[in-house]
């Protein structure tokens, strides 16, 4: 199953690269989106006592986006959240209006990211190592490709944005991006 998911991850950022990748776009609610991504990702959440959250939950605020390449980006986003809070936590989809844009941010409270890590966290294949690694988080951490963040990187530039991220160890991390808006 790992080789499998991998070999998809690969084909999946290689289509991504390709120049003649056109996105399918159309006026999507944000928060709605969300939403649906964070119900999909709740049991495992619930399951390690992490709580999701999409604030505003206002389906008025509509981006300009491919709906299944967002639905990728924020289910990467979050999911490399879970893998990285531990119970208590909370991963936070954060929506705010700007003058034509969203600005989307995916935030935890989790492990953070180390200074070092950083530069690197987008490269493909790259997967800094938590700090603190149980045999438990392990198993995962060696289960993750480290192709996730290249294809959230590559979606949100097809979008003509870029994602940041903004982190420190044992605080959390924040990433963010822009969406262009209907209003």
């Amino acid at each position: 199953q790992q080789v499998s998911r991998l070999v998809e991850q690969l084909f999946e950022l290689a289509h991504l690269d390709a120049e003649t990748t056109q996105l399918a776009m159309e006026p999507v609610s944000i928060a709605e989106l969300a939403q649906d991504v964070l119900q999909k990702l709740q049991l495992e959440a619930q399951h390690r006592g992490i709580s999701l959250d999409v604030n505003p939950k206002d389906p008025s605020m509509i981006g300009i986006a491919d709906i299944e390449k967002l639905e990728r980006v924020f289910t990467n986003l979050v999911d490399n959240a879970i893998r990285h809070c531990t119970a208590g936590d909370t991963i936070l989809i954060d929506i705010s209006r700007l003058e034509h844009q969203l600005k989307i941010t995916v935030k935890d409270t989790g492990s953070g990211i180390s200074p070092e890590d950083i530069p690197h966290i987008f490269d493909a294949h790259y997967r800094g190592r938590k700090p603190d690694l149980t045999d438990n988080t392990a198993k995962t951490e060696r289960a993750n490709s480290g192709l996730g963040l290249a294809i959230t990187r590559r979606i949100i530039e097809l979008h003509g944005s870029n994602i940041s991220v903004e982190s420190k160890l044992g605080h959390g991390t924040s990433f963010s991006f822009c969406l262009n808006s209907l209003k």
